[in-house]
């Protein structure tokens, strides 16, 4: 009885040991958030990798958000290097965009600064006929090539889109899209005059 109260103990500790283990993932986020604002940019990214690594414990949304503060902070930093591709990679890597967030107002931006807000615009108005929208599972984007030879690719907001998901018809889920597209802050942030 006396081991089996010293083995109770013992996992009880480990139990609770849990917790602190899962919040230095978020200490080492936060080293990595002051490296950036130092300028060390470097230093940050091999911070970044770490914090990848660790363990966030057992609930979901402790991954989540991990994961969220990562490839934010990576985007941040790409953008600062000019590296507006692997900025557009990291924001691509995270899996849930939470409320209001609209990341592809950063990846527009990621465009506009590599390209121009011009060229952009004009691109992105030819570029409708040969958009595609590619979904799997509940994930939608958007596919416009540029003329460039690269693709423009958008997150399709899974709240205000959630009907293009079942709509078998590739034309008619196009042009639903094409036709909120135009009404949308996005498109408005691509029209922006210089």
């Amino acid at each position: 009885m006396k081991n089996l109260k010293h083995i109770l103990s013992l996992f009880f500790l480990f139990i609770l040991a849990l917790p602190i283990f899962a919040q230095e993932g978020f200490k080492v986020i936060h080293k990595a958030e002051q490296k950036y604002e130092n300028g060390q940019n470097k230093k940050a990214l091999k911070l970044l990798s770490k914090a990848e690594k660790m363990n966030y414990g057992f609930c979901g949304n402790a991954w989540t958000d991990a994961d969220r503060a990562i490839n934010l902070l990576r985007a941040k930093i790409y953008i600062d290097q000019e590296n507006y591709q692997l900025a557009r990679n990291s924001l691509d890597s995270i899996g849930w965009e939470y409320k209001g967030d609209n990341l592809d107002s950063i990846r527009i931006r990621t465009y506009q600064l590599e390209y121009g807000k011009d060229s952009l615009s004009n691109v992105i108005d030819t570029s409708f006929t040969n958009t595609k929208i590619e979904c799997e599972d509940y994930d939608c984007f958007v596919i416009m090539p540029l003329s460039n030879g690269e693709n423009l690719k958008l997150k399709v907001n899974p709240m205000s889109n959630s009907d293009l998901i079942f709509i078998d018809d590739e034309k008619k889920k196009l042009e639903l899209w094409i036709a909120r597209f135009k009404e949308s802050q996005n498109y408005k942030l691509i029209k922006e005059k210089s």
